[in-house]
């Protein structure tokens, strides 16, 4: 993904959020329409992403720097999310994962793998919080986002053990969101989905790494057309 101020998904959610409530007043008065993403929360998820990334790369300097605004946004975000009703056992989770990756970001003698694992611990109970703003977009994209990048650190640190298990994981979640994607016209897009996750899986078979990250990589840009295809279909709906 190329991120800029949030990332691809966070924009569609929070664009398409708001379209819904701008229209609002055409709608019945017993619809129920998607809420407004809290700008906190698209922060902390598109910084998290973000540092993913700059502790990959090494960048100590850019990965602290995360960290601080995400621990600020988290600080901002706290008090509104506990109103909205976000299940307490997410925003525990969310807590200590934020903590944890603050705490990694400070300790220059942590690996890159480390802090990148840290930083994506954040994005876990993302799908939970966002969707009780019942976002257009399915929240499980931000679950196959995470496990994505779960799986390309498994194959970096050749733990398939692990990637079994959040392969595991992924699958059963794309599974929850296929017959979804399908009827929304992304048929092809399923077959490259469940190609990426068969791949993973014969990779993890024959202890191959490189194949495990590549095929975790393309699972990733897998999701960022799946978000394109309903980002899509919502326009066309509204």
């Amino acid at each position: 993904m190329t991120y800029v101020s949030m990332s691809s998904v966070t924009r569609i959610y929070v664009t398409l959020a708001v379209v819904v409530s701008c229209l609002v007043m055409g709608c019945s008065s017993e619809e129920k329409t998607a809420d407004p993403i809290p700008a906190d929360l698209a922060m902390i998820e598109s910084a998290t992403e973000a540092a993913f990334d700059k502790a990959l790369a090494g960048d100590v300097p850019a990965v602290q720097e995360q960290a601080r605004q995400l621990s600020e946004a988290w600080t901002r975000y706290q008090p509104q999310a506990s109103r909205d009703g976000v299940p307490a056992s997410a925003l525990q989770q969310l807590d200590a994962a934020v903590q944890g990756f603050v705490t990694a970001a400070a300790n220059r003698s942590v690996s890159a793998i480390d802090a990148a694992r840290a930083a994506n611990a954040i994005s876990a109970p993302l799908d939970e919080i966002y969707a009780v703003y019942k976002p257009p977009i399915p929240t499980q994209l931000l679950k196959l986002d995470y496990l994505g990048r779960e799986v390309v650190l498994d194959a970096k640190q050749g733990d398939f053990r692990r990637a079994s298990g959040d392969v595991d994981r992924l699958d059963s979640t794309w599974q929850s969101l296929r017959a979804n994607v399908v009827s929304s016209g992304g048929g092809g897009t399923a077959g490259q989905m469940d190609a990426s996750i068969a791949a993973q899986r014969t990779a993890i078979a024959g202890n191959n790494a490189t194949n495990l990250e590549a095929a975790a990589r393309q699972e990733l840009e897998v999701v960022d057309s799946i978000e394109q295809i309903f980002a899509k279909s919502a326009d066309t709906a509204d």
